[in-house]
């Protein structure tokens, strides 16, 4: 398994990797060892992680929330917290798909 990560930052700016061994890359970020952007910008958070199964796919993923907006990558978390929320609350999946593609409207 693999995972791409989204790490908000003291300076509010975030960081985005990927990783086949999440709590040991987030240890590493936190020491200051690993990614030189977080010698400098140091972690608040672990903001956001999505699976997957092959390295390939990770890369390609991480790529691309790379090349979000600041904006973007705000509403991408948004979106995924108010999708976890919307399934605690017991909202059906019929409903939930209708939810999802009104969210991906709205970008």
């Amino acid at each position: 398994m693999y995972y791409v990560y989204v790490i908000l930052c003291k300076n509010k700016t975030f960081y985005t990797g990927y990783t086949k061994d999440l709590f040991d890359r987030l240890q590493q970020h936190i020491e200051g060892k690993g990614a030189k952007y977080l010698r400098g910008n140091k972690v608040k958070k672990l903001y956001y992680v999505e699976k997957y199964l092959t390295q390939r796919k990770a890369i390609q993923r991480e790529r691309e929330i790379k090349k979000f907006s600041h904006l973007r990558k705000k509403k991408l978390i948004e979106k995924h917290r108010m999708i976890k929320r919307w399934k605690k609350l017991g909202v059906d999946r019929d409903n939930l798909k209708e939810l999802i593609e009104h969210l991906n409207e709205v970008k």
